[in-house]
């Protein structure tokens, strides 16, 4: 599917030119970047100085040792999709038989399919050229990739990728390229580590000897020793000013006068040789070269469409290619006479070409019949200046029609685009587009879609309803989602629909609702509005072709989105269950593992985290079979993160620390910035729980740090002040936690304001009754606690009804309500043992020790209580704080007995939880007044919290 355009001329190795001067010594430079197994030969000049010659020459001495793939690059090349397809197209040539077919499909699959739009699309391309290195490293022998006129493109897209390609290159390739600059490329790395071969202007410039060959062998024209020596210098060894100069002086009686004027800088130069060029070559020869520089390619029944004015035009006498040829052959020439052709009018035009080529004007043969040319880039710049002086805008625009017309007939149309759009041929170039824009959209060829629409006027556009559909697919592929939504909204007036397209006419195409409505659904997704989503999924699924398994595969994975934010378990669950089909049956592995991934939450909500992991290790599994040595798919970060925060809440810290390094890893070579904070988020919490205190307040910091590059460049990113508030809830949670309570409250406080949260709200992390009870205001904190459990029972997931009712045990233990923290903390418990929720617990801090001992004794779940109470950090093991100097140290049962009176228990209570008599606690609790210098309870609790004790 992704060869129908190709145009095979490119793939060939331009033909040796007759009488070609030898260069052994830049041949032999050539040679040695393979010998030494360098990556790159990078050949750079200016426009004339031969690099593609020499570079062809070189290639043909190389075909009977070693395969050659070639790539002649032109302006409409720049599109990284374009540019994709004729890179693997060249590769694909190397192989023999039908394999060939099969090299480079998973990297034009993932090339050619709208993704998710990751914040840093630059990873994107990495991760799909990744997946071209793997093939390119099945290839069982070496070869030589070309790449040439590599300075037309533009793309940083195709710069990284290519970049990429050359850092990761396998050693069986060797790449050379060709343009008249350095690329935007790790030159300077790759120098340093001696992986270059680089060939320049200075290393082109002709010698005297080889100007004095190139002039006489190739050229005609022989000079005196001291007249070449002239006319080196003049040149510096520029080939094409040799080769201008040369076709100036022939004829000429006398050189040595030619010599002495020939002066100026480039571009007079050019000017002057053009100028002589033509002067000197016969009218019909200036008449043909003119008209077809119009044409990036030329061949002969394309020029004779050039020429043809109308079938009574084209047989009239002395018109058309007969009489261009018939002129040519009777005029006054004594350089490389042509015999006449047969009548025919291709085979004249054909003619002419062969005899430009011969004459060496300028003309590049681009496959081995001779069939398809083309002009020296620089050349065909100047005479197309030259047309547009002579005929004027209208004159050219005519010729682009007819150049147009042939590509039509010829079944090229979309050749045929960049002629009609130069003609002004909008409406005609319209309708091919139309034609041709769902190909392109599915192929992801947005670059030269939106190079094309807009060099159409708007208001042409606007009266084209799939136009402004195209252009709107393509402006969201590059995250412009306003701007798409804008063309949306554009398409629908056009066709006179109403807001909700409830009730579209008869008459609209049932597909193309389809394609509006999952362009709404994918802009929704990025802008978050769920309600208008889930109308317009049902729609597009509605109205899409079932075998439209891309946009079906997509609508269903944010469909799914959407369903499980608002807690639609059974309808998410169908869904994600329906992307996942269909982006496996599509080769969509992003799509794939985002909907694993959220058909995994769905089980993670209800409770069934064992079925949850299952799926988590089944898509990073799938990530790593598609990934590239050893490295899994970027995407499956998202995974690793949930994968993570399961192994979290079983307590297995090792395996989730490795997890969530992971899910960093891949995330930061994703680029997407929402999934890369959840990845630092989950690390965070797990460093943390293993007691790197530093190693957490540094991935924390990192992520600030990315959030506030995210708010710099992501101006249409709207969920970003929700991620900034979700990090920011975190950093005072873990500052709860380190008993920082008032750098805590202070940073609450600001997480209220900011989002103008009311007084019921408990916040993420059930921040405010958490900061509540640090406070000792434990009625306040249960209220808050008491209006959560309302909610979350009947909207929230098992793991957030679960974390309330712990956290509301720890209070009412607070309170000394024994009896009722026990029996929330039974519902708790009966909720999260299907599940082996551990951490939650655990991470309420020592009141939950306390609970569990007595849940236990009074045979409340036993055997799950126990594995959560051995998970728990017992104040026996933790080590007591440094005291200020004044302090005595408490000792360990002195600390326990502390937490217990900050708990509010009664000596009574904290005996019988210690298992001790009450005489002995009265001891201790004498002993904590003594040492911390108080006489009270409240006192001993104050103190304690400033010395950071609890």
């Amino acid at each position: 599917m992704f060869n129908t355009s190709i145009l095979t001329t490119k793939l060939y190795i331009p033909a040796p030119r007759p009488n070609l001067v030898a260069r052994p010594h830049l041949i032999a430079r050539l040679d040695e970047g393979l010998q030494l197994g360098r990556k790159l030969t990078l050949v750079s000049a200016p426009a004339g100085f031969g690099k593609t010659t020499l570079v062809s020459a070189w290639a043909h001495t190389l075909a009977q040792r070693l395969p050659v793939a070639w790539l002649s690059l032109d302006e409409e090349d720049d599109d990284s999709q374009r540019y994709a397809v004729y890179v693997v197209a060249a590769l694909r040539a190397l192989i023999p038989g039908p394999t060939a077919d099969t090299f480079g499909a998973h990297f034009l699959t993932e090339v050619h399919t709208p993704h998710h739009i990751p914040d840093d699309r630059m990873a994107l391309v990495r991760e799909q050229v990744a997946l071209l290195i793997n093939d390119i490293a099945m290839l069982p022998e070496k070869f030589v990739l070309v790449l040439d006129d590599y300075h037309l493109l533009t793309h940083p897209h195709i710069h990284e990728g290519t970049a990429f390609l050359l850092t990761h290159q396998p050693p069986q390739m060797h790449l050379v390229i060709t343009g008249r600059a350095a690329p935007p490329l790790p030159l300077a790395r790759l120098r340093a580590r001696g992986q270059i071969t680089d060939v320049t202007d200075d290393d082109l410039r002709f010698t005297p000897d080889e100007a004095a060959a190139f002039l006489g062998q190739t050229m005609g024209v022989h000079l005196s020793r001291e007249h070449i020596a002239q006319l080196e210098t003049r040149t510096e060894g520029w080939a094409a000013g040799l080769q201008m100069a040369a076709l100036s002086m022939q004829g000429r009686p006398d050189p040595a006068n030619f010599i002495q004027a020939f002066a100026g800088d480039d571009r007079y130069i050019l000017d002057y040789l053009l100028e002589e060029v033509l002067q000197h070559q016969p009218e019909p020869v200036q008449d043909f070269m003119l008209h077809t520089s119009i044409l990036e390619r030329m061949s002969g029944p394309l020029c004779d469409a050039i020429f043809r004015q109308g079938e009574e035009e084209k047989n009239a006498p002395g018109s058309g290619p007969d009489h261009l040829v018939m002129q040519m052959q009777t005029s006054e020439s004594s350089y490389h006479p042509i015999t006449p052709p047969p009548h025919t009018p291709a085979v004249h035009s054909q003619a002419m070409l062969e005899y430009l080529e011969r004459a060496n004007l300028f003309i590049i043969s681009l496959d081995n019949k001779r069939q398809w040319y083309r002009y020296h880039h620089l050349f065909g710049e100047l005479l197309r200046h030259r047309l547009q002086q002579q005929l004027g805008e209208y004159g050219v625009q005519d010729l682009h029609r007819r150049a147009a017309a042939w590509y039509i007939r010829g079944e090229l149309p979309l050749e045929a685009i960049p002629h009609l759009l130069l003609a002004q041929a909008f409406e005609q170039a319209a309708q091919i587009i139309q034609q041709h824009a769902r190909w392109m959209l599915q192929n992801n060829e947005m670059q030269t879609l939106r190079n094309w629409l807009e060099a159409m006027p708007r208001a042409m556009i606007h009266t084209h309803p799939l136009l402004c559909i195209t252009y709107a697919w393509v402006l969201l592929a590059q995250a412009q989602f306003d701007e798409a939504m804008q063309w949306t909204m554009q398409a629908e007036n056009t066709l006179g629909l109403d807001a909700t397209i409830t009730a579209p006419p008869q008459h609209i195409d049932k597909e193309l609702l389809g394609h509006i409505a999952a362009l709404r659904v994918t802009i929704n997704s990025n802008r978050g509005d769920d309600e208008d989503l889930i109308r317009r999924a049902h729609q597009a699924l509605a109205h899409l072709p079932a075998d439209d398994i891309l946009l079906r595969s997509i609508t269903a994975e944010s469909l799914g989105e959407a369903h499980l934010r608002r807690n639609d378990l059974h309808k998410a669950r169908q869904a994600f269950s329906d992307a996942i089909t269909t982006g496996k049956e599509k080769g969509n592995i992003i799509v794939t593992l985002a909907a694993m991934s959220g058909l995994g939450l769905t089980y993670e909500r209800a409770g069934d985290v064992y079925r949850a992991v299952t799926l988590y290790e089944e898509a990073v599994a799938l990530g790593k079979r598609w990934g590239v040595r050893g490295q899994p798919v970027a995407a499956t970060g998202l995974v690793y993160i949930h994968l993570a925060g399961c192994l979290y809440e079983w307590d297995q810290l090792e395996a989730a620390l490795t997890h969530a390094q992971q899910g960093v890893a891949n995330c930061e070579r994703w680029g997407h910035t929402s999934n890369l904070l959840d990845s630092y988020q989950i690390l965070a919490i797990v460093q943390y729980a293993r007691g790197d205190f530093m190693g957490a307040q540094a991935t924390l910091a990192t992520a600030e740090q990315i959030m506030t590059a995210a708010r710099q460049r992501a101006t249409q990113w709207p969920n970003i002040a929700w991620e900034s508030y979700i990090l920011h809830a975190l950093i005072a949670y873990l500052e709860l936690k380190s008993g920082n309570t008032n750098a805590a409250a202070h940073k609450i406080a600001q997480l209220i304001h900011s989002r103008e949260w009311d007084d019921q709200v408990p916040l993420p992390y059930l921040l405010r009754p958490r900061l509540l009870m640090a406070q000792g205001k434990i009625d306040a904190a249960l209220s808050l606690l008491t209006l959560a459990c309302q909610y979350r029972e009947t909207r929230s997931s098992i793991h957030q009804q679960i974390e309330v009712l712990s956290l509301q045990a720890c209070a009412f233990y607070m309170q000394s309500a024994i009896a009722h923290a026990l029996e929330s903390l039974e519902r708790a418990l009966i909720l999260g043992e299907s599940g082996n929720y551990i951490r939650t617990f655990v991470d309420n801090g020592p009141p939950i020790d306390t609970l569990l001992r007595q849940a236990i004794a009074r045979g409340i779940v036993p055997e799950y209580a126990g594995r959560i109470l051995a998970a728990c950090p017992s104040p026996h093991s933790q080590e007591v704080p440094a005291s200020p100097p004044h302090f005595e140290p408490l000792s360990e049962r002195e600390i326990e007995v502390l937490h217990l009176i900050a708990a509010g228990l009664s000596n009574q209570e904290i005996a019988a939880t210690l298992f001790v008599s009450v005489n002995t606690v009265k001891t201790h609790v004498k002993r904590l007044y003594g040492k911390l210098h108080v006489s009270s309870r409240l006192q001993a609790v104050e103190w304690a919290r400033d010395l950071n004790l609890l």
